[in-house]
């Protein structure tokens, strides 16, 4: 069974020759380690805790489906995320 982000391993592998590339587990959709979605917000906060930690909040590109898509422009919004992008997919 493929989990959300691994339908993201093809284009991964192509931006990751000139990118850091970053496929979050989302909480309730991973099948390593039982989690609870709680709301796009808290996905949005772990994930901009995790920029703001690994990449001093500076993200290139965000890019998301359905929910995905959702929470990808929540973090866009949110302070300590350090705009970079001219586009959002």
């Amino acid at each position: 069974m493929l989990t959300p982000w691994q339908i993201w391993e093809d284009a991964a592998s192509h931006f990751s020759k000139d990118y850091y590339v970053v496929l979050p587990e989302l909480d309730g959709h991973t099948e390593v380690a039982t989690s609870q979605f709680l709301s796009v917000e808290s996905e949005a906060e772990q994930i901009r805790e995790y920029a703001l930690q690994n990449f001093n909040g500076k993200i290139h590109a965000l890019c998301g489906l359905s929910m995905g898509g959702r929470i990808a422009a929540v973090l866009a919004g949110m302070e300590g995320v350090d705009r970079l992008m001219e586009h959002y997919f």
